[in-house]
């Protein structure tokens, strides 16, 4: 796919600003083909995850009526306005997950372009949050980069700014291989009640591999799960 026009979004939670950085470094590059937007600056300017829901989770035709829910159509029509080839919502996690991407569909042409991105590890959207959040609703073009605890310097927000920018261009995917992780779902919290989870270790008694789990995750549920790792 000759990608021709990128939307990037930042800040869909409140309390995650690294992304305003990558945003930033993008407003330098000048490129008009690089469609920015801050998913919900009235949270960030609180610094709150959310104000009365969560805002990924806001997306589906069946969100409950909020502020998010609103927020969330407004930024759906922006979406159909540019028309973009690619979405990339940009977030952080504060548990050891690297630098990780989030898609709806292992396939080679969203590998390449994760591989593009500079990321190490690449986990399948959970079908139950894939209807509910932003990259679920343009599953075949959209992206989640969620960047993990310690990772957020100028640095690190600087080279992923230039790497989306390279994306316009037909430059090759590098000739590395990714961790993928599919077949997910979510971790109840019960079911992981004196259960020791560490992201990408694969857990006995779950029989799978922990992504997103740990302090400041979420709430309604202990994290997710795959049940298959390969190297692609």
């Amino acid at each position: 796919m000759r990608i021709k026009k990128i939307y990037v979004i930042a800040c869909l939670h409140g309390d995650e600003p690294f992304g305003l950085k990558v945003l930033a470094h993008l407003r330098q590059v000048g490129d008009e083909r690089i469609i920015r937007q801050v998913g919900h600056p009235e949270a960030l300017a609180k610094r709150k995850e959310f104000l009365e829901a969560n805002l990924n989770r806001s997306f589906g035709p069946d969100a409950p009526p909020s502020k998010e829910a609103r927020i969330a159509k407004h930024i759906l029509r922006d979406i159909k306005a540019h028309q973009p080839d690619l979405i990339i919502d940009i977030h952080t996690a504060e548990c050891a997950v690297g630098k990780s991407a989030i898609i709806c569909q292992i396939n080679r042409q969203c590998l390449d372009i994760v591989k593009r991105l500079g990321m190490d590890y690449v986990f399948e959207n959970v079908p139950t949050i894939s209807r509910q959040n932003l990259v679920g609703q343009n599953p075949d073009k959209s992206i989640i980069l969620e960047f993990g605890r310690g990772l957020r310097s100028d640095q690190l927000a600087l080279g992923v700014a230039r790497k989306i920018a390279d994306l316009l261009t037909d430059e090759p995917a590098p000739k590395v291989k990714l961790k993928v992780y599919s077949k997910t779902r979510c971790i109840g919290n019960n079911e992981a009640a004196g259960i020791k989870l560490e992201n990408y270790v694969f857990n006995k008694k779950l029989g799978g591999y922990p992504y997103l789990v740990g302090k400041n995750t979420y709430t309604e549920y202990a994290g997710f799960l795959a049940q298959k790792e390969e190297r692609l």
